[in-house]
């Protein structure tokens, strides 16, 4: 995917970004900085699937986010979402 040249092909591109936004719930709020990092990332490769799969997808951060999710003691949730992105990709 091209990065936008136009003001309106920057607007569309923020349009569609603002329809993969949620509203964290429950005790979701409550998630350490990393944790939170971990679950957006999480949505957006199962809300973009289909581009996960098609193409190879580079997420920047400066999070320690891969040392992280590939830690053998995790914590259940995290354990979970690990999985989860290893399926989706």
């Amino acid at each position: 995917m091209r990065s936008p040249a136009t003001v309106k092909e920057v607007q569309q591109l923020t349009g569609r970004m603002a329809s993969l936004s949620r509203v964290l719930q429950g005790a979701e709020v409550r998630y350490q900085k990393i944790e939170k990092l971990a679950l957006a990332i999480l949505v957006t490769a199962r809300k973009l699937r289909h581009y996960f799969q098609s193409y190879e997808v580079v997420v920047r951060t400066d999070h320690p986010i891969r040392q992280v999710l590939q830690k053998p003691d995790l914590a259940g949730k995290m354990m979970k979402w690990s999985l989860s992105a290893r399926e989706t990709t």
